[in-house]
């Protein structure tokens, strides 16, 4: 019996707990990054008329996107945008790199986000590790701005890190692009699971061979050798099939999770959501509104440019005496205008925001618990298949 509970303990903290802990990890680590890019969209931007207020000392968050103009030691690096030019502090400071990114212009007025941006995650480096970048490279940085001996310089400190993104393309598909591909493929594939089953596989042989030496401990050495089999149980028939649908069903959920997110970006500016149409302004003091419509034409109409973000996964239910939410520039009698800002979106959602992210929210779930069901079953089946298997071998 203790030997059957020490396989098993083995079993559910390699092949468990360890990379159960990973997906936390990697999963709360990536919901940060999307906290500050959202947090850093409503700094007001490093200008001129910003810095001139304070000699010396810390003049507040900010952001800045500029090009890489030079480097300073290991450390700090000079960023310049027209005519200003700002250094950034990077010791000890992750530094995130966006997808190589071409902007789908014949996208047209609906955001196909699942076909215009790659499907991939965000690079996540220390910059220590990063040994050159070519002048130019285009570096979105936020956080603590301060004056030192009369130069602008965004610098960590107890309360804040920067955020550094290197990207190309517009400045305008900074925030799109994060928030969509900022979130892992897998979260139960991290760093802490290859040498975790590697270590889990290991012991559990190890034991087995140790096990099979004693006749009257057959049983728990037939299932430790079967649970050591555990990295290619998933790939083996028949249970392969549940593998394939858990996979299909974890990138639904990922999806849905991101059309949540993508559907509450603009109602940041908007804390208090109100009933009908408000006006609030932008870090920079640019008036930013939304309008709420109860026809399709007349939204369409005040959105003019801009783009239309759907709940695709959601259908035509989910537009059924909906009423439609334009956000943008302020304007009379015409469409809306882009706003200055880069960060701030003109855009229209048809159907309520809040309801429509919740609904996105508790169908991703639903598809969690599925891929999740999916993948313990076909691990089950073909557990069963090779114990049966083993124990007419093993004699």
């Amino acid at each position: 019996m203790d030997s059957l509970i020490l396989v098993l303990a083995l079993a559910v903290v390699f092949y468990g707990l360890i990379p159960g802990f990973g997906a936390f990890y990697v999963r709360r680590r990536w919901r940060e990054f999307r906290r500050r890019i959202i947090s850093a969209s409503l700094y007001p931007l490093a200008e001129y008329r910003s810095l001139r207020r304070t000699e010396h000392g810390f003049v507040g968050n900010l952001r800045f996107f500029g090009g890489l103009e030079a480097t300073q030691g290991d450390d700090v690096v000079w960023l310049r945008s027209g005519s200003l030019s700002v250094a950034a502090e990077l010791k000890k400071v992750a530094v995130y790199w966006l997808p190589s990114f071409a902007f789908v212009e014949a996208e047209g007025p609906v955001e196909i986000n699942e076909e215009s941006l790659p499907d991939e995650t965000p690079t996540r480096v220390r910059w220590e590790r990063i040994f050159s970048l070519p002048e130019g490279t285009q570096v979105f940085v936020s956080g603590p701005l301060y004056i030192d001996r009369g130069r602008p310089v965004f610098r960590s400190d107890r309360q804040r890190s920067l955020t550094v993104v290197i990207y190309d393309g517009q400045q305008n598909t900074i925030l799109r692009r994060s928030i969509w591909g900022g979130r892992h493929r897998n979260e139960y594939v991290n760093p802490f699971t290859p040498g975790s089953i590697t270590a889990g596989s290991f012991s559990l042989l190890i034991l087995a061979y140790i096990l099979l030496r004693s006749p009257q401990l057959r049983l728990p050495a037939i299932i430790a050798l079967t649970a050591s089999l555990f990295p290619l149980l998933v790939l083996l028939p028949p249970g392969l099939l549940f593998f394939f649908l858990y996979r299909n069903w974890w990138k639904e959920a990922r999806f849905l999770r991101a059309e949540r997110d993508m559907l509450l970006l603009p109602l940041r500016y908007f804390p208090d959501f109100p009933t009908g149409s408000a006006s609030v302004r932008l870090p920079d003091g640019e008036a930013y509104v939304m309008e709420r419509h109860a026809e399709r034409a007349e939204a369409i109409a005040r959105l003019g440019a801009g783009k239309i973000r759907q709940a695709t996964r959601l259908g035509s239910a989910a537009l059924r005496e909906a009423d439609y939410y334009v956000f943008g520039g302020p304007a009379q009698g015409g469409p809306l205008g882009r706003p200055l800002d880069p960060m701030a979106e003109l855009i229209m959602i048809p159907g309520h925001p809040l309801e429509l992210s919740r609904r996105c929210s508790k169908r991703a779930r639903l598809f969690e618990l599925l891929s999740t069901g999916a993948i313990v079953v076909g691990l089950l089946m073909n557990l069963c298949i090779l114990l049966v298997l083993l124990a007419a071998l093993i004699k």
